[in-house]
């Protein structure tokens, strides 16, 4: 279940979300493609240290069901049916980078311009935009990915730990960013982990 978390999580939304950053953003999807492999360790690595923290997995709970709620309302950022190409009117499109603005602050805190910043560096893309629109779509499957699999918020919490650690096992390099990206930055910290991860 954990080696396969992240490639399920990106079958489900990857090409929608692409597709609508894309759009939003007047770049190629290869680009975009790039960008959210850079940025969804992050968001998943940041909720697995959110759920681990104090009052986090309550703070956790609420963004899920925010992302995915009741059955009959389309969640902001999730797939179209089967089918139906996506279309993304300029407020739609407003409201959902306001919901993953709010959603961004609560799992990064005061960590997030220096990701967005760190992304945008990297790929040359806004990565502030690209996370505030790439989060609800993750938050989204990875509640269905719980929903799907019978987890309570402990055995999620479970799965992202157990999930980074294989990160850390296949490459200490990405582990690092997931670890620096929350906390106080020494000089060249996150954006010189990145570089390294790169091999640039």
């Amino acid at each position: 279940m954990v080696d396969s978390l992240l490639p399920q999580l990106l079958n489900q939304f990857m090409p929608t979300i692409e597709d609508s950053i894309s759009q939003k953003l007047g770049i190629d999807k290869q680009t975009v493609h790039q960008a959210l492999l850079v940025a969804i360790p992050f968001i998943l690595g940041a909720v697995a240290k959110k759920m681990s923290s104090p009052g986090g997995a309550s703070d956790i709970s609420k963004i899920l069901q925010q992302a995915n709620p009741a059955a009959g309302q389309a969640p902001i950022g999730s797939a179209p049916p089967a089918g139906q190409a996506p279309v993304e009117s300029a407020p739609a499109a407003s409201a959902a980078s306001d919901q993953g603005n709010v959603m961004v602050r609560s799992i990064f805190g005061d960590s997030a311009p220096q990701i967005g910043k760190a992304i945008s560096d990297q790929t040359g893309v806004d990565g502030g935009q690209v996370l505030s629109l790439a989060t609800p779509a993750v938050m989204n499957s990875l509640s269905q990915f719980q929903q799907a699999q019978g987890l309570d918020h402990a055995g999620l919490a479970k799965v992202l730990n157990q999930h980074t650690q294989v990160i850390g096992r296949d490459n200490p390099e990405v582990m690092a960013v997931l670890n620096n990206a929350l906390k106080p930055q020494p000089s060249g910290g996150l954006l010189g982990a990145i570089k390294r991860l790169f091999g640039l």
